[in-house]
């Protein structure tokens, strides 16, 4: 479910991100920097650059993708520059509550006018992992981000990564604490289901995103 997860997070971040066209994009929370390795061969006019303040995840990401623009900065105190799209993939549960409002308000002042927010996070239906503060349904990501960011409208707003039949069957015959069976055919299948049936409904959702625009 997690490698499920992981890629369609990539095809619903690249959609979000085609639809600006950002000649400037800016992933915060990079980590190793997978994310900006994928999506940049697939935005060759866009200028990529990933930040985490975690050192050791930044020296990683140089390593695996040493063209690629990495940097290390806490966003809630460095002065840094402002870009057409910025996003935060699978990043804001990783911060504590107390500072989660904070956090939001320094990805918005990133953003430069007319440009693009976009978040994804964990579902509240799924459970609670290790170094995760709290998940959210996508209302309560939205009123999150509309309470913090009034320079912001929210273009676009769903769940995604449902639970199904398929993933019910793979989950218990094909990955069990013992063994991991991978079948290229059927991760498409898959994958192509989530596609076809996004938004997922709000019961059985995992994962949420949400895509503002700055408006002023």
């Amino acid at each position: 479910m997690f490698a499920l997860g992981y890629s369609l997070g990539n095809i619903l971040i690249f959609r979000e991100l085609k639809k600006n066209n950002p000649k400037t994009w800016c992933d915060v929370g990079c980590g190793d920097g997978a994310l900006i390795s994928t999506l940049s061969n697939f935005l060759p006019s866009t200028n990529c650059q990933g930040i985490d303040y975690d050192e050791k995840a930044i020296s990683l990401a140089r390593h695996i993708n040493p063209k690629g623009n990495f940097v290390v900065a806490d966003i809630t105190h460095d002065q840094l520059s402002t870009f057409d799209a910025v996003t935060a993939v699978e990043v804001f549960e990783h911060i504590p509550p107390e500072f989660g409002d904070d956090f939001i308000r320094s990805l918005g002042r990133l953003v430069k006018k007319n440009g693009s927010l976009i978040l994804t996070v964990p579902h509240k239906n799924q459970g609670m992992a290790s170094k995760h503060y709290r998940h959210f349904t996508t209302r309560e990501l939205s009123s999150i981000l509309k309470a913090n960011l009034p320079d912001f409208e929210i273009i676009s707003a769903y769940g995604f990564n449902q639970k199904n039949w398929l993933e019910n069957v793979n989950k218990g015959l094909l990955q069990t604490k013992h063994f991991f069976l991978e079948i290229p055919w059927l991760n498409k299948k898959r994958l192509n289901m989530q596609l076809n049936n996004l938004p997922a409904k709000e019961s059985k959702a995992l994962q949420t995103l949400v895509h503002l625009k700055r408006t002023k």
